[in-house]
């Protein structure tokens, strides 16, 4: 069995009290609280008594079943891996450098369609253009990860005969001031993250082409 599956069936029986003491448990029951079959349920508890993360003692009752320490161990380690990779995505920090876009940004922020979707989720206007910083590489694939997962989706539509497609979205800041990180299904740069705000972020923090920012990305993922 794969790191995963092992990790979720230890997980649902040590939330049946397994992780403490020996629960009796029907593998008919264990099956429907798993989504699978009596059989395969039977077949993947044998499969952990085999790994030695459980320990099975069959009665007239049913199956009883305690999580062995190695199973506890390796409970703990899954558990720290799923922190270290929350920590990690808790905030994205970078910074890049400010460029010229190719005035995409203006002319998509101003379609209705977006506008109207992006003032009903966080109650504020974009600014009709977008704040592009440049950034290496290894930022951008890490980003890339959150984009498709993103809380926040402005869906796309059909205006004379054209059709937009749907821009993901995560909140921002800039030199810290509150801003929205955008991702375009059909992206128009690569390895530059765009960035709309309710304001002109360009005059308001007084930079031109070339100026180093300071951009926080705080992911919201469904």
């Amino acid at each position: 069995m794969k790191d995963c599956e092992v990790f979720c069936l230890l997980e649902h029986l040590s939330r049946l009290g397994a992780i403490t003491k020996f629960i009796t448990l029907k593998t008919s029951e264990f099956g429907k609280i798993m989504g699978m079959s009596q059989q395969t349920a039977s077949r993947k508890l044998v499969q952990l008594e085999e790994q030695r993360y459980i320990k099975r003692l069959i009665s007239r009752s049913g199956t009883r079943i305690k999580i062995t320490d190695a199973g506890v161990k390796f409970l703990e380690n899954e558990i720290k891996s799923i922190k270290v990779i929350e920590n990690y995505f808790s905030s994205i920090t970078f910074t890049g450098t400010l460029v010229k876009g190719m005035g995409e940004g203006s002319y998509y922020m101003s379609r209705q369609g977006y506008v109207d979707q992006f003032e009903k989720l966080f109650k504020e206007k974009p600014f009709p253009g977008t704040f592009n910083v440049q950034v290496d590489e290894e930022t951008m694939e890490r980003l890339l990860i959150i984009k498709e997962n993103a809380k926040y989706k402005l869906l796309g539509f059909v205006e004379n005969g054209r059709t937009f497609g749907n821009v993901y979205i995560q909140r921002a800041k800039v030199n810290g001031i509150n801003a929205y990180a955008i991702f375009p299904e059909r992206g128009h740069y690569k390895n530059v993250v765009e960035i709309v705000s309710s304001v002109n972020l360009r005059d308001v923090l007084n930079l031109v082409d070339g100026s180093q920012v300071k951009v926080e990305i705080f992911p919201e993922i469904i």
